[in-house]
């Protein structure tokens, strides 16, 4: 399989299908370090940038155990304001044991973005229990408030509503 993605890569430098394969296939190989330098060179070039590939990327540092090289790319990218690269920067901070800081990044995402329902994810995830209504629930709302049908929303809210003894 690499024979042949190298190949389509050599005939199309830029065939960004088969440069996502080969980060993929590397890391299966148990190749992680070579399969990061892929993924590295694809955002270098912007070619990576969407939410699923960053968060394989951020999984990738922590399974090398690499996550503060991670945290240091990822926080340079959200700093530079490319507010998509901080999800994954966000759980690359949860997998680096600091929980609180992935509920800061989670939070300002949720600043640039109200819908963002991966960040919403992590900041529910990253928070104790007895914070969580304080800090998600005005969220929550402005959420509603753009989208009453936002389905993820709903069901975070309704985890509050019960959280407070509510089951009806």
């Amino acid at each position: 399989a690499e024979r042949e993605i190298l190949a389509a890569i050599t005939m199309v430098s830029d065939f960004r299908p088969a440069r996502h394969q080969l980060v993929e296939l590397r890391a299966r190989q148990g190749r992680i370090g070579d399969a990061i330098a892929a993924a590295e060179d694809l955002l270098r070039e912007g070619a990576g940038v969407n939410p699923l590939f960053l968060n394989r990327v951020a999984e990738l540092y922590l399974q090398a155990g690499r996550g503060e090289a991670g945290l240091a790319r990822f926080r340079t990218a959200v700093q530079a304001g490319h507010w998509i690269f901080g999800v994954a920067l966000a759980r690359l901070q949860i997998g680096s044991g600091d929980a609180a800081g992935a509920a800061r990044t989670a939070a300002a995402v949720l600043d640039q973005d109200p819908l963002d329902e991966p960040a919403m994810a992590v900041l529910f995830r990253a928070l104790p229990a007895d914070q969580r209504a304080a800090a998600t629930e005005g969220r929550i709302d402005r959420a509603l408030q753009i989208n009453r049908r936002a389905v993820m929303f709903l069901n975070w809210k309704a985890i509050l509503i019960e959280d407070r003894g509510d089951r009806d």
